[in-house]
């Protein structure tokens, strides 16, 4: 029996093409379809359970209510918008 050369990405992005294969090939190649996808989750949920765990620890700091670099009296931005009119 001879094995011949299979498009792929053809498989990938088309549920009708997976549709379309005989009934083993068609069995095999949904079970590796559905691995993958399984352990692409078993990777994923590690990881986006580590982010929450860093994210709640994240030091939580106020906005800031001037524009500059702490300059109260508004100059900064008053020469920043006459600067922009020019």
């Amino acid at each position: 029996m001879q094995v011949q050369a299979v498009d792929t990405e053809q498989y990938l992005s088309s549920p009708g093409a997976i549709r379309a294969l005989s009934e083993p090939l068609r069995s095999d190649v949904m079970a590796s379809l559905a691995e993958a996808i399984g352990f692409l989750y078993l990777l994923a949920v590690p990881l986006v359970i580590l982010a929450l765990v860093l994210a709640i620890f994240i030091e939580e700091r106020p906005l800031r209510t001037t524009i500059g670099d702490g300059d109260e009296t508004g100059t900064a931005a008053a020469d920043l918008a006459a600067a922009s009119l020019h």
